[in-house]
């Protein structure tokens, strides 16, 4: 295979420069966040930022359901992404017999055409959920993405065409990106407004160590269950039908809870005025 030189980071082979391609735009916002002027800081947002740890851990241990249900859940979720998407050119040039430029090419193209997608429509379907008065509207997106995940997602694997698999991989990929911005919303909301950042960091953390689960367990399921690594499409197929049915459970285990967390810090907020 004919390699790529690409300026400033030396000769890739052909199939590596479509992350370069993806992360182009990246480059581009990094560059537009530098106009953004610091705001003024007042004597109430230094208040709000030094909030004790010690009154963080017993907000989060007071709401212990909802927030289980949140890390736990939603880490169901990205660890299936994460191994999907770690595994998927080995998965078409194991099956289907495609070439890692080809099935490298495919990847890039949907993760960066349809992913955006399906953050806009989660955002859109929080918004109108909750204009129904669904305060819960964050958790069922989150549902509603893993139960898309749960049928699309189990079936690309089964499908004994490659071109038919890449089909099914379009609503995958709309779907695998569609509760991430809900995930946001839903932790920001269920924190009080001086608690948020050391929430959301918390939460980022468990999302972010939740990247090695999904692959390895694709990768232990097709050494120790098949024994073949040409059985890696099962492993997918069942990690994937084990953790968006988990993520289903765990989400839906945790909407009254969350309810009532967002609803008793709507009264605490309403009391302070």
């Amino acid at each position: 295979t004919s390699m790529v030189a690409v300026p400033l980071m030396g000769v890739v082979h052909p199939w590596q420069t479509v992350f370069f391609v993806i992360g182009l735009p990246g480059l581009a916002v990094a560059a537009l966040a530098l106009t953004m002027p610091e705001p003024e800081r007042t004597a109430g947002d230094r208040a709000l930022a030094q909030v004790p740890i010690p009154q963080v851990i017993a907000y989060l241990r007071r709401n212990a359901r909802t927030m289980i249900a949140l890390s736990v859940g939603f880490m169901c979720s990205a660890s299936v992404n994460w191994g999907m998407g770690f595994w998927l050119i080995s998965f078409f040039t194991r099956t289907h017999g495609w070439s890692v430029e080809k099935a490298a090419t495919l990847q890039g193209t949907l993760t960066a055409l349809l992913g955006p997608i399906g953050v806009v429509f989660g955002g859109w379907l929080v918004d109108r959920f909750a204009k129904r008065g669904m305060i819960d509207a964050p958790l069922r997106v989150g549902i509603f993405g893993a139960a898309g995940m749960l049928v699309f997602a189990g079936l690309y694997p089964t499908l004994s065409s490659g071109t038919a698999a890449a089909w099914v991989l379009v609503p995958v990929n709309i779907f695998a990106a569609m509760p991430w911005g809900a995930a946001n919303v839903a932790i920001a909301e269920a924190m009080p407004s001086r608690m948020r950042g050391q929430g959301g960091a918390v939460f980022q953390l468990i999302l972010g160590l939740s990247g090695g689960i999904g692959p390895t367990a694709v990768a232990l399921v097709t050494d120790k269950v098949f024994g073949d690594e040409q059985a890696l499409r099962w492993s997918l197929m069942w990690v994937t039908i084990v953790g968006m049915s988990l993520a289903i459970a765990i989400l839906s285990w945790g909407l009254p809870a969350y309810r009532a967390t967002v609803a008793a810090r709507d009264a605490a907020r309403e009391s302070s005025r």
